[in-house]
């Protein structure tokens, strides 16, 4: 799957160019299937799982894609748009890598209106790219941080929470370099995540 149609630049003002749209779950896609495969879980639970819809930080909840360059300032591509909604994109994300761990009898995405064992809740923290000099040369790099609950949904009571983060270099300098980092990042935090529900759930037998 394409992660644009068009092309995009950073800084640009004033264009009548209609902005390019990146998608951050194909980013994801891509990157993961590049990745080493997981370890099958040891047996496979009747757990039915649901993935709420995750909460977004205001700063990065639109369709804008935000990068850094300098510590205390967040600015936007102008050129360039988000396909999905970042909450969409990384609860499709984390639905895929339960459902391909093989763990749970069924995985459930947020808009299913299904009975659940257990819901998987996420605070999405950080979703930006940091270019130079605030990033590593000679690009700079992206981060997605976000706090996973691991609930269970007949009391509401949550099992376990943890926060995870993960960073991937920025091959070019650009939005589409950007998106690609983000996947790569959200991909790697996705397989953690899948991880650790495995081990909470090891760890309540």
């Amino acid at each position: 799957m394409s992660l644009a149609l068009g092309a995009c630049a950073m800084g640009q003002q004033g264009s009548s160019q209609a902005p390019a749209r990146l998608s951050l779950e194909a980013a994801a896609r891509t990157a993961g299937q590049g990745g080493e495969a997981s370890a099958p879980p040891q047996a496979s639970s009747s757990l039915t799982v649901q993935v709420s819809a995750p909460w977004v930080a205001p700063a990065f909840a639109g369709e804008r894609i935000a990068y850094r360059r300098e510590p205390l300032r967040l600015e936007y591509y102008t050129l360039s748009r988000w396909a999905e909604p970042p909450q969409e994109a990384v609860a499709a994300v984390l639905t895929r890598r339960l459902e391909e761990s093989g763990a749970f009898r069924v995985v459930l995405p947020p808009q299913a209106r299904l009975s659940a064992d257990r819901r998987l809740a996420v605070d999405l923290e950080l979703l930006e790219e940091r270019v130079p000099p605030v990033g590593p040369a000679p690009y700079g790099e992206a981060e997605v941080a976000l706090r996973a609950r691991w609930v269970q949904t007949s009391d509401g009571r949550v099992l376990a929470s943890k926060r995870f983060a993960a960073t991937a270099p920025v091959t070019q300098p650009n939005a589409e370099g950007a998106v690609a980092a983000l996947g790569e990042a959200l991909a790697r935090v996705s397989e953690e995540v899948a991880r650790w529900t495995l081990a909470v759930e090891a760890q309540g037998r």
